[in-house]
C-alpha cells in the first residue's frame, strides 16, 4: 500500500531513493496526487485519474519534475495541476493525449523551420532518446541557452552558417581564455551538424568539417605533493589563525568556498557532486561509524549510486554547514515574515537555497591566498593546478600512504581495474568498511600536514 502524508518540500526532499524501481508517496491534501521517486533520485509529481469519472481506465499523469527552477515545478503549482487534471478527467479530457498532440504540433511546425534554434530543438529531442539527461543538458547549454556563445545564430538559417562562423566563435572563446569551453563547443557542434547532414537537413558539407580542436591537450597528470597540499589547506584556514602563525594578511575568501575546498580534499569527489550536495543526501551524522553521503546515480558521472563514508573531520564540517544554513534560513524567514523553508544545499549560493556557483572567482581568490602564503614562507609559488587536480591528488596521496588501489578506486567511484568490464558484473563488493577506514586514514594524514619553508 502506498504511503500517505501531507507533502511538504522537506518531506519530498527526504524521501529515500529506492535501490531499484520507484516509490510513490501520496498527499493527504489533494486526492490521488503524489510524488514519484526513481532509483536515480529524480522526483516527479504525479496524479492518477479516470476519464469520465469512475467509469474509465485509471491513468497515471506526470505533472512535472519537482524543483525550484523551470521547467521543474514546485509543490503549490503541482497541486493546482492535479486539481485541474481531475476536473479535465471528469469531463472526459485525456490530459496525456492532449499533451502528446500539442507536442506533435510543435514538432510539425518546427519541421518547416530551418533556423538554427529550431533545428537544434529537433536535435535535442533526438538526443533525449539516446543519451542521459546530463548530456542533453550540456548540449542544450551550448546550443540554445541565451548565454551560449551561439545565441547570435538562433534566428539564422542553418544553411547560412559557415566554417568561418564556427571559427569566429571558437576564436572569441579562446580570446577570453575559455579554452575548455571552446573544445566542448566544437565537439557539440560537430555532432549537431553531422546529425543534420545525415538527415539531409543541410545539403552542403557540415561547417565543422576540417576544423581542428582549438586547444588539443595532453591528459593532465598534475597531483599536488603533500607539502603543496599543506599550503592549500593553510590558505583555507581562518584568516586570524594564518596571521598569527605566519604574519601574513590574506585577501578575503568566503567561508562557504573554504569549506567546499576542504570537502574536495577530504573526500576526493568531483566538483559538481560536492557543489550539489544536499542535506537530504547526508545520513547518520550523529553516528561516527555510519555517517555517510549518499550520492544518487542521477548526480554521478557513471550514473551509479555512490556512498561516501564520512570521516569525523568531514562530519564536523558538515554539521557546521547545517547550523549555518539553518541560521540563515531562520533570519530570512524573520526578515520576510514567512514560514521557515528548510535549507536544501550544503553549499548554497548567495541566492537562498540554490546550488553553489562562482567557481572561477573562488579559485582565483584561493590562488592569490596561496601565492601570498608561499611568499610569506619564502618558497616559490605553486605550479599551476586546477580544481580537478585535487581529486587526482587524493587518489595519489591515498596510494602513497598505503591504501589498496582497488579501495582507492572505490572511494572515488571509478569503475576500472578489478571492477571494470566483465569483472564488475561478478564483483559486486562495495568495500564500504575498507572505504571508511581509507577516508579516516586520509583525513588523519591531511590533518597532520604542515606547510614548510623549504625552497
Amino acid at each position: 500500500m502506498a504511503e500517505k502524508t501531507k507533502l511538504t518540500d522537506a518531506v519530498i526532499k527526504n524521501i529515500p531513493v529506492p535501490a531499484s524501481g520507484s516509490v510513490e508517496v501520496f498527499d493527504t491534501e489533494v486526492p490521488a496526487f503524489g510524488i514519484r521517486v526513481g532509483k536515480g533520485g529524480a522526483r516527479s509529481f504525479i496524479t492518477y485519474q479516470r476519464l469520465g469519472g469512475g467509469r474509465g481506465r485509471l491513468r497515471r499523469i506526470t505533472l512535472g519534475k519537482y524543483g525550484a527552477h523551470p521547467p521543474a515545478i514546485g509543490l503549490a503549482e503541482a497541486r493546482r495541476l492535479a486539481r485541474a487534471a481531475k476536473a479535465d478527467a471528469g469531463r472526459g479530457i485525456d490530459v496525456t493525449a492532449v499533451k502528446k498532440a500539442e507536442r506533435r504540433k510543435v514538432i510539425a511546425a518546427t519541421d518547416h523551420d530551418t533556423t538554427f534554434a529550431a533545428i537544434a530543438e529537433r536535435f535535442l529531442e533526438y538526443q533525449e532518446r539516446k543519451v542521459g539527461a546530463k548530456s542533453v543538458a550540456e548540449y542544450r547549454r551550448t546550443l540554445t541557452a541565451a548565454s551560449s556563445p551561439l545565441a547570435a545564430w538562433a534566428k539564422r538559417s542553418i544553411a547560412s552558417i559557415t566554417k568561418a562562423d564556427v571559427l569566429d566563435v571558437l576564436d572569441k572563446l579562446d580570446a577570453k581564455e575559455k579554452r575548455s569551453t571552446a573544445n566542448h563547443t566544437l565537439a557539440y557542434l560537430r555532432r549537431f551538424f553531422n546529425w543534420a547532414a545525415d538527415r539531409d537537413i543541410i545539403k552542403q558539407a557540415p561547417p565543422t568539417d576540417g576544423v581542428s580542436m582549438p586547444n588539443p591537450h595532453a591528459k593532465r597528470s598534475r597531483a599536488l605533493k603533500d607539502d603543496e597540499l599543506a599550503i592549500v589547506l593553510r590558505a583555507l584556514d581562518d584568516d586570524a589563525a594564518v596571521r598569527v602563525l605566519h604574519g601574513v594578511e590574506l585577501p578575503p575568501m568566503p567561508d562557504v568556498f573554504k569549506d567546499f575546498y576542504r570537502v574536495l580534499i577530504l573526500s576526493g569527489q568531483r566538483r559538481g557532486e560536492a557543489a550539489g550536495m544536499t542535506f537530504a543526501e547526508l545520513q547518520y551524522l550523529n553516528n561516527p561509524h555510519e555517517a555517510r553521503w549518499e550520492l544518487p546515480g542521477s548526480r554521478t558521472k557513471n550514473g551509479l549510486d555512490h556512498t561516501v563514508p564520512l570521516a569525523p573531520a568531514m562530519v564536523d564540517l558538515l554539521k557546521r554547514r547545517r547550523a549555518s544554513a539553518e541560521r540563515r534560513a531562520a533570519a530570512r524567514a524573520k526578515r520576510l515574515g514567512e514560514t521557515i523553508e528548510p535549507p536544501s544545499y550544503v553549499f548554497a549560493a548567495q541566492r537562498f537555497n540554490t546550488p553553489l556557483s562562482g567557481f572561477s572567482k573562488a579559485k582565483t581568490e584561493l590562488d592569490v591566498r596561496v601565492a601570498a602564503l608561499c611568499e610569506a614562507l619564502g618558497r616559490p609559488p605553486l605550479a599551476d593546478w586546477t580544481v580537478h587536480d585535487l581529486r587526482r591528488s587524493v587518489v595519489t596521496g591515498m596510494n602513497r600512504i598505503g591504501i589498496d588501489p582497488h579501495v582507492v578506486e572505490s572511494v572515488v567511484n571509478h569503475i576500472s581495474g578489478i571492477k571494470a568490464g566483465v569483472a564488475g558484473v561478478y564483483n559486486q563488493e562495495d568495500y564500504l568498511p575498507a572505504r571508511r577506514a581509507a577516508l579516516n586514514a586520509w583525513a588523519d594524514h591531511v590533518a597532520a600536514l604542515e606547510p614548510t619553508r623549504r625552497t
